[in-house]
């Protein structure tokens, strides 16, 4: 490869700089080829002229043209920011710099990796906070993390007729990115004012989703009372024959379905515990054994539900063997005086400690 001295002696000075952090040979590897290739492809001769942030987006872009995967680009713009910020070239320090936030935003990007964050995660952040950033047209850092920016940027999102939920989602994704790039400039420790702000975003965000989660149960609801009372008021009565048949009994399930995500909208996957009980109140009552005796009629063993991809799981309330829960059914028969004594009920859903209110 051919390089100035320079760069070429940094470049050699920081996989020595891996390998005496005990980095492991592949991680070795990705830096030195990732960064090998923004070199070659950027043709400068200074360190100075490397880390400029036009070069970082034209060498992405030029990747995306080749059809490279974004998860393989945003590891190429991580490895060459550690470089960057290895080699010492901070933008902030320039005040003649037009785009320092593009290099705070690649940083956030590394900082999310290094969390672990999940890949659509990571590209969610990124989308959002660049359309912040190119709407401010913002000059520097200081600039950009001011409070009025982030609200004209909503106002003009909801003038484009945005969802008020994809504003939020945006708004939170700032929001970290404001608190985090706070703390990376090291010029003061975080107001109590700005972090109560950035949890009123989260808060608001959790708020916003949980009632149409909550308007989604109270529908799959009664949809399964709609189900249910059809089959026992509505099913045809078979013929009579010359002689008399065993009665069957109408099964007494409810079939449910719901969608767990967590405060950022993605969509959780893993097994999560829910718990499920019938009430005569819409809320508060007398919960005792659940059996009809005070208020709550019947409930569910804890059960465990693995959502899909999407976050989505079904289940059938009063399907299970006995107490416990098969597969996506869970709880013991539910007891036909449940309906017939009651002219109104409530569901009430537990997600793992979590008990959702109102019930439905």
């Amino acid at each position: 490869m051919s390089a100035p001295k320079g760069i070429f002696t940094s470049w050699k000075d920081f996989l020595h700089h891996l390998s005496d952090t005990r980095a492991s040979s592949a991680t070795i590897r990705n830096y030195k080829s990732d960064i090998a290739q923004f070199i070659k492809f950027a043709r400068v001769n200074t360190l100075e002229e490397l880390f400029v942030p036009e070069q970082l987006t034209a060498f992405s872009n030029f990747q995306r043209e080749k059809g490279l995967k974004e998860s393989s680009i945003l590891r190429k713009e991580a490895s060459i920011t550690q470089f960057g910020l290895w080699a010492n070239i901070n933008p902030q320090k320039d005040e003649t710099n037009t785009n320092q936030a593009e290099y705070f935003l690649a940083k956030f990007l590394h900082h999310l990796q290094e969390q672990q964050s999940s890949e659509a995660t990571i590209r969610n952040y990124k989308s959002d906070i660049k359309q912040f950033i190119d709407f401010s047209g913002a000059k520097d850092i200081k600039e950009l993390l001011k409070k009025d920016q982030l609200t004209a940027f909503s106002n003009f999102q909801r003038e484009k007729g945005l969802k008020e939920s994809s504003i939020l989602r945006k708004e939170a994704s700032i929001s970290q990115f404001f608190l985090w790039a706070k703390q990376s400039q090291n010029t003061k420790e975080l107001t109590r004012a700005e972090k109560i702000q950035a949890e009123s975003l989260r808060l608001k965000l959790h708020n916003f989703i949980l009632p149409y989660l909550n308007l989604g149960l109270i529908i799959l609801f009664f949809l399964g009372l709609g189900v249910f009372g059809f089959w026992q008021l509505k099913k045809d009565t078979p013929e009579l024959l010359a002689y008399p048949i065993t009665p069957t009994t109408a099964d007494r399930i409810l079939s449910f379905q719901g969608r767990l995500t967590n405060a950022a909208l993605t969509p959780i996957t893993t097994a999560t515990n829910v718990e499920f009980k019938v009430w005569d109140q819409l809320s508060a009552g007398t919960e005792g054994s659940c059996d009809g005796a005070n208020d709550c009629w019947y409930k569910t063993n804890t059960c465990s539900v693995t959502p899909d991809q999407d976050g989505i799981f079904n289940v059938s309330i009063g399907a299970g063997a006995g107490a416990g829960a098969d597969g996506s059914d869970c709880g013991a028969e539910i007891g036909a005086d449940v309906f017939s004594e009651n002219a109104a009920l409530w569901l009430e859903v537990k997600v793992g400690t979590e008990t959702l209110a109102p019930r439905q």
